[in-house]
């Protein structure tokens, strides 16, 4: 998603979370894995993520340890160059007074939109901006929607569930106390899409994120998705399941009980992930993996009689 583009300068925010050596223009902001199509401020602790920093183009400041500032390729880079004692600390509090401060920076701020033929229980409570919904939907008691969600036809949300809300990403501030991160991204769920009880769902962290839902998929009770995750079209993710930040589900793929889905892991096209597992690996199309840490179901299954003869 490519947001209307309003350019700020490095220098119109000095001395709040950094000091700017070198001015730049920036658009927003962004982890050096972020993809905004758009110039964009990010971090750097270490001259290995400085030296990739440098060679993406998007990236066009970098908010870096006074060493660092020094580091020839930066220099030579020509990007807006600031400085703090604690570069990821200093961009998180950067990004949430951002979001906080700058209209322009999040796009919340559109009055909530309703469809037609929607049953809607009273005791629903939805944000009075920044959400849409479609027609045919039907959202039970004490289900929470908040702003950044945008809801296709024929939705189903079950009672309790919370709709966008934000993960706990957490990060330790320069005083040594922990802090969260905002997230002012989106969440999609698309049509046909049902989500049981007691469920939650966060959004993307920045306005250029999102965490989608595909068509027809099926989400039971107890189930947390994570910021920016993607779930392809008819997958069913059963009961307190857990999909970790920025993972990747294809198509038709399939959960089962309390399974675990690691961050930034990708599970491929009809795959199987077996009650309790813990995914750290990437799961290739028509997989099926069980156990913590998931091996293929096979091996698995050998594991286990192995481990029982010899017990």
């Amino acid at each position: 998603m490519i947001l209307k583009e309003k350019l700020f300068r490095l220098s119109d925010y000095d001395g709040k979370y950094y000091l700017t050596t070198r001015d730049g223009v920036f658009a927003t902001l962004g982890n050096y894995a972020s993809d905004p199509q758009q110039p964009y401020v990010s971090y750097a602790e270490n001259e290995k993520y400085l030296k990739r920093a440098c060679l993406k183009n998007d990236i066009s400041c970098i908010i870096c340890t006074k060493e660092l500032s020094s580091n020839e390729i930066l220099v030579n880079s020509g990007k807006g160059i600031a400085i703090a004692k604690s570069p990821r600390s200093s961009f998180n509090a950067f990004h949430n007074w951002f979001a906080t401060n700058e209209p322009d920076y999040v796009n919340f701020y559109e009055k909530t939109i309703i469809g037609e033929k929607n049953i809607i229980h009273q005791r629903a409570n939805i944000a009075e901006y920044g959400v849409k919904i479609g027609s045919n939907c039907i959202i039970e008691e004490n289900v929470v929607i908040r702003s950044g969600t945008i809801i296709g036809n024929n939705v189903e949300i079950g009672t309790g569930s919370i709709i966008g809300c934000p993960s706990h990403i957490v990060v330790q501030g320069q005083d040594g106390n922990l802090f969260l991160v905002k997230q002012v991204g989106k969440l999609f769920l698309h049509d046909n899409v049902s989500i049981g009880c007691n469920t939650t769902i966060a959004k993307g962290s920045f306005p250029y994120e999102s965490t989608e839902i595909g068509e027809y998929s099926k989400v039971e009770n107890g189930v947390e998705i994570s910021h920016n995750s993607k779930v392809g079209k008819n997958c069913i993710i059963t009961g307190q399941s857990h999909i970790c930040g920025n993972a990747v589900l294809g198509d038709y793929v399939r959960l089962n009980p309390k399974s675990i889905i690691s961050n930034r892991m990708k599970v491929h096209d009809n795959a199987v992930i077996d009650l309790g597992s813990v995914v750290v690996n990437n799961i290739k199309e028509g997989g099926r993996v069980a156990g913590n840490f998931a091996i293929e179901h096979g091996k698995f299954l050998l594991w286990h009689k192995t481990k029982l003869r010899g017990s």
